[in-house]
């Protein structure tokens, strides 16, 4: 596989084994299982599956959060297999965007702030940073509450700050866990048209884990996960 593909995402064979005493092998136990995966540019992928499929473990993987026991990865054109966790964890500030199922935000922080904080971790010129996070909030429809905390906005208001913060550093490839999983459906319809829109007016790409069955209308491809293993892509 070459470092110099033009897709977003491609994986070979990977595995990803934890250990464990209580294996009856003795071998551990498999999370992966072999995956095979092409993802272009500018696409917005659901990858589908029950509790336990291996949905989070394989965006950890492509976040560069845990690394695989074999196989090859390489996202953005970078190879993450042979990347040191320093050079991973400034690659992910740079590169990639993350939204979580339970936000993630800091309560005493106002949206601003918390969109802000990851341009601050960056030492990203004041004014840029300042620019970067009005630009980030007005995206998402939430200007007029820059300066609300957590507690003082709705489930889906707080999910659009934590896609804000995701897109604040400017990063082409947004990995989301569960976005929807705290949201009424009304909400979780709006946050997935405007994760569409997104992909097609930016041309970012979005890999999306989710067991969501509203995701099915809004995604361009859906793969289904079992067992970790993923016989659709």
């Amino acid at each position: 596989m070459s470092a110099e593909t033009p897709l977003a995402i491609q994986t070979e064979n990977l595995w990803r084994v934890y250990p464990s005493r209580t294996a009856a092998d003795g071998g551990g136990v498999p999370a992966l299982r072999g995956i095979t995966l092409r993802v272009d540019y500018g696409q917005f992928i659901v990858l589908r599956g029950r509790s336990g499929s291996g949905k989070t473990t394989m965006l950890n993987c492509l976040a560069g959060l845990d690394r695989p026991t074999s196989g090859e990865l390489h996202v953005l054109g970078r190879n993450l297999m042979e990347m040191s966790d320093r050079e991973l964890t400034v690659w992910r500030r740079e590169k990639i965007g993350l939204v979580f199922q339970s936000f993630g935000l800091i309560a005493t922080l106002s949206a601003y702030e918390n969109v802000e904080l990851l341009l601050r971790i960056m030492s990203t010129d004041p004014a840029e940073s300042h620019r970067r996070t009005l630009e980030s909030l007005e995206l998402v429809g939430l200007s007029r509450w820059r300066d609300h905390r957590p507690y003082e906005m709705s489930g889906g208001q707080q999910q659009r700050v934590a896609i804000a913060r995701a897109l604040v550093n400017h990063a082409p490839l947004i990995l989301a866990d569960e976005p929807t999983g705290e949201l009424d459906s009304k909400t979780a319809n709006e946050l997935l048209g405007f994760f569409r829109d997104l992909v097609e007016t930016s041309h970012l790409t979005v890999l999306m884990a989710s067991h969501d069955p509203l995701v099915d209308r809004y995604a361009g491809r859906v793969l289904n996960l079992k067992d970790g293993m993923l016989p659709d892509s």
